[in-house]
């Protein structure tokens, strides 16, 4: 399987399945004082927007600040998962 490089594809994946830290105030940025973590599992990311894959988009990914988190720098590589989501969630339609 050849992964091409790609942003994100919206496919919600990684805000409804992780454990993860996120920031609470975007306009405060990433700081101690301002990131809890927080089990998508139990509790949705007040960031994330949607209930599709391939519809979900987030709030916070236009903070110039993102692109230096961990998701940031994961969507900048590409999301090969993500792709995987999109076309098997196409098919229980």
């Amino acid at each position: 399987m050849i992964i091409t490089k790609k942003s994100c594809v919206r496919c919600g994946y990684c805000c409804t399945q992780y454990f993860t830290a996120i920031v609470v105030i975007p306009e405060l940025g990433p700081r101690k004082d301002n990131i809890r973590s927080i089990n998508m599992l139990e509790e949705r990311c007040p960031h994330l927007e949607g209930d599709r894959p391939g519809e979900y988009s987030c709030r916070i990914h236009h903070y110039e600040w993102f692109r230096d988190t961990p998701c940031g720098q994961y969507n900048s590589d590409g999301c090969g998962l993500g792709e995987y989501i999109i076309s098997n969630s196409k098919k229980d339609d």
